[in-house]
């Protein structure tokens, strides 16, 4: 039998295909626009038009693998623990990436494991610190339309940041739209029949998905938020008037849940604003003055971004960029800020401490992101320690009587943190490896338990000779002993 393409590959009654090909199918039947990462044993595999795509852009071989009786199909894999390197490229050439894991371990009696999509990942849900820059947000767009207002909802699911807002004009959300350069923007499926819809491509802002109608549903969106942050009313965020936004925010908050399995307990917050807060610039004024990007090549270099830009933390580089596009325009505002700088102008020694303490701080947005989700290692937790300490040295350097009212608010909300700093420094080593495989993570004596496992590993003789001597003692059997076979383990 000859292998069919994928698209016609859908039959489920096809006895030639093997257990193992047909819940393959059935799988990628759920996500037909993502590359599936099937795994099996220690690698990812793909099959059929996957393999032949990402076989190509990953640069790997194309071989094949018998799937039943007289088929033979398209294959190609990866390590599955070098799999974010991988992503990464596929995510960069615009594709989508589907997770399918094994959920549990092959044994005896269990012909084929069960496996489940544990994540599917796009340019605005992919995380991992290879694609990431420090300097740069890695921002997932809705927009729900009507004939003249543009509801907006956006997140950065590295920091946790969500924000909604309403502009009353495509000027306006053109400009908004190029200030927050999404990777990703989430729109409505029948907004693709829309004139405005091939603007919004041709910007070439990033890679552009279609949503459901019914996921920008106002009654949906609302119980959706209401759900999420666990209120009766969204009044309390104070963006109850924005319909549209609340639309956009829903729908985004559904595509995220789909897309990561989650919950998503690092997202905490929804964070209304309107441009009337600051000075409104326009495209052709952001570019004409390169503010962020130069004319030439688009990058940084020769920007006022590049004048300016003297910060000491990845935090403080993405603050500062925002800060350039929206220009404050409210003059008590605008004082406290010029007092701030005023007062590290002034106090020499307080700037020099200050700016030595930055730069010991790590990404706290990204590292505290990653503890909320689950997917911190070790060494990330001693980098918060260490980060949170340099937070906690900043009180000791300022003088409370500083004429400087915004540096007190900021530090009047600055915590201390030494209980997680003291949870961190107790439990993990000072220097632990990236992967928990690699053993040697929790320090001695924070754990009676893992201290006697671990002597268990790297004196496991002298503990079987202790443990026959103490069986001898307690049995009176001088003849006992302690043994081991391939097929049993160990036995006494």
């Amino acid at each position: 039998m000859k292998c069919k393409k994928i698209e016609e590959i859908y039959i489920m009654e096809d006895n030639n295909f093997t257990p193992m090909m047909k819940q393959y199918l059935e799988i990628k039947e759920e996500i037909k626009d993502s590359i599936l990462f099937f795994r099996l044993g220690d690698f990812y595999e793909m099959f059929f038009d996957d393999a032949k795509e990402a076989s190509k852009i990953l640069h790997i071989t194309l071989t094949g693998r018998n799937a039943g009786k007289d088929t033979k199909v398209p294959m190609c894999g990866i390590p599955y623990h070098s799999a974010n390197n991988y992503v990464a490229r596929l995510i960069k050439n615009g594709k989508k990436v589907a997770i399918c894991e094994q959920m549990e371990t092959a044994g005896q009696g269990i012909k084929l494991v069960r496996r489940e999509i544990t994540k599917i990942i796009t340019p605005g849900t992919f995380i991992a610190d290879e694609i990431l820059q420090d300097s740069v947000n890695n921002y997932l767009l809705s927009l729900y339309p009507s004939e003249n207002i543009f509801g907006i909802a956006y997140t950065d699911i590295s920091t946790g940041e969500f924000r909604v807002t309403e502009l009353n004009n495509k000027e306006d959300f053109f400009s908004e739209l190029y200030k927050i350069s999404p990777v990703e923007c989430l729109l409505p499926e029948n907004f693709s029949k829309d004139k405005r819809y091939l603007e919004i491509k041709n910007a070439n802002l990033g890679s552009i998905t279609n949503a459901d109608e019914w996921m920008f549903d106002y009654d949906f969106a609302v119980k959706e938020l209401q759900n999420h942050f666990a209120v009766k009313s969204l009044l309390g965020f104070g963006c109850s008037e924005m319909k549209l936004a609340l639309c956009a925010a829903g729908a985004l908050l559904k595509y995220l849940k789909n897309t990561q399995k989650s919950a998503l307990p690092n997202i905490t917050n929804m964070t209304p604003y309107r441009l009337t807060n600051v000075m409104t610039l326009d495209w052709n004024s952001q570019r004409n003055l390169e503010l962020i990007h130069n004319m030439e090549d688009y990058s940084h270099e020769g920007t006022l971004l590049s004048v300016l830009n003297s910060t000491k933390t990845p935090m403080g580089k993405r603050q500062l960029k925002k800060w350039i596009l929206n220009p404050l325009i409210n003059k008590i505002e605008i004082e406290k800020r010029l007092d701030a700088v005023n007062f590290f102008h002034d106090n020499k020694t307080s700037r020099e401490k200050t700016r030595e303490l930055m730069e010991k701080i790590y990404d706290i947005d990204r590292l505290s992101n990653k503890v909320s989700i689950g997917s911190a290692n070790a060494r990330d937790m001693c980098s918060l320690s260490f980060s949170l300490k340099a937070v906690t040295e900043l009180k000791t350097i300022f003088n409370t009587d500083s004429s400087s009212v915004l540096l007190k608010e900021l530090l009047d909300n600055l915590d201390n943190f030494s209980d997680v700093i003291e949870k961190i420094d107790t439990c993990i080593i000072d220097s632990p490896p990236v992967s928990i495989k690699d053993g040697d993570i929790i320090k001695h004596g924070y754990s009676p338990e893992v201290d006697k496992l671990k002597k268990i590993v790297s004196h496991g003789k002298d503990w079987l000779a202790e443990l026959q001597a103490k069986e001898i003692k307690r049995t009176g059997i001088n003849s006992l002993k302690v043994g081991y076979t391939k097929n049993f383990g160990y036995y006494i």
